[in-house]
């Protein structure tokens, strides 16, 4: 058969070696979009599905060059932009949330940032069985919680991070909004439009993976 076609199934061998190459390619990229994604997570910022893989990696970078601010503004940007849509997808997905999710953006819109905040974060935990921000035994409720189809999308979730760090420990992170500190009273001056918008990024984020592998 060779002998009949033999620049048929020369090819063969070329083929085979660029779908190895796309392949080696593919998962050095998926790897530098999970350590991306890691990385603004750790800056209190959790991505969304309509997010440009290219602003991921842009905003990752940022935050690696130790640009904070610059950092908080290509996010709020984006979440600035998709808030209205947001809001309408959650509440789709979560109808019998529909009415809360309503009253933190008007809260968010009205510039009350210290109600949208708390709104936020609270349907975070709620959606979670409560478990969103238990961190004993490195996390093990949340992480027994969660599904597992697709587990790698909970890894932005169970690593402990500024958002749900102990009190005394949350000046070590790069995200200054601590849910223990807004919940319990201790932070006076969480009430501000970024931490609005980051609260609205991990309630999105939230809603997104739990209910995409739950359906």
């Amino acid at each position: 058969m060779t002998d009949i076609y033999p620049e048929y199934f020369k090819g063969f061998s070329s083929v085979e070696e660029t779908l190895k190459k796309f392949r080696i390619s593919f998962l050095t990229f998926d790897q530098h979009y999970q350590k991306a994604v890691d990385i603004l997570a750790d800056h209190g910022w959790y991505v969304s599905n309509t997010m440009l893989v290219g602003d991921i990696l842009a905003s990752a970078l940022k935050a690696i060059n130790k640009d904070g601010s610059a950092v908080n503004n290509q996010m709020t940007r984006f979440y600035n932009s998709e808030l209205k849509s947001i809001i309408k997808n959650i509440s789709s997905l979560y109808p019998e949330r529909k009415e809360i999710f309503k009253e933190a953006l008007t809260c968010h819109i009205q510039k009350k940032y210290h109600a949208s905040t708390l709104i936020f974060l609270s349907q975070c935990d709620g959606i979670c069985d409560g478990k969103m921000f238990k961190i004993k035994n490195n996390k093990k409720a949340l992480k027994e919680f969660l599904p597992s189809k697709q587990s790698f999308l909970n890894n932005p979730l169970v690593k402990i991070r500024g958002i749900d760090s102990s009190i005394d420990q949350a000046h070590l992170f790069n995200s200054d909004l601590n849910r223990h500190k807004v919940i319990h009273g201790h932070d006076t001056h969480f009430g501000t439009k970024t931490n609005s918008f980051k609260a609205l990024s991990l309630l999105n984020y939230v809603c997104e993976i739990v209910h995409r592998q739950t359906y």
